[in-house]
């Protein structure tokens, strides 16, 4: 390993952490304070994220899969994705 890596490398690591800060910082300021439409699903994303691998793993194993990739019907995936999320997202 360079000498110079071992010499600066906390320096390095120190501006790397700062610009991680900065544009975590500047990430946040675009998110806005009011509540919008989606805001219930962020709110729910821990319940979303759970529990879609079962729902994934059922329709693997449906005949649906199959007919979707046969006749290339991949909007009904999307139409399927969006009806997921909607009801997942709905408060307990």
């Amino acid at each position: 390993m360079s000498s110079s890596f071992l010499q600066f490398g906390w320096a390095i690591r120190l501006v790397a952490y700062l610009g991680m800060a900065a544009a975590t910082y500047m990430f946040l300021t675009l998110v806005p304070r009011k509540q919008l439409f989606f805001t219930s699903i962020g709110q729910n994303t821990m319940a979303i994220y759970l529990l879609h691998m079962a729902l994934i793993r059922i329709f693997e194993a449906s005949p649906l899969k199959v007919f979707i990739e046969e006749e290339h019907q991949y909007w009904i995936i999307f139409i399927i994705d969006v009806v997921i999320v909607y009801i997942l997202s709905r408060p307990p």
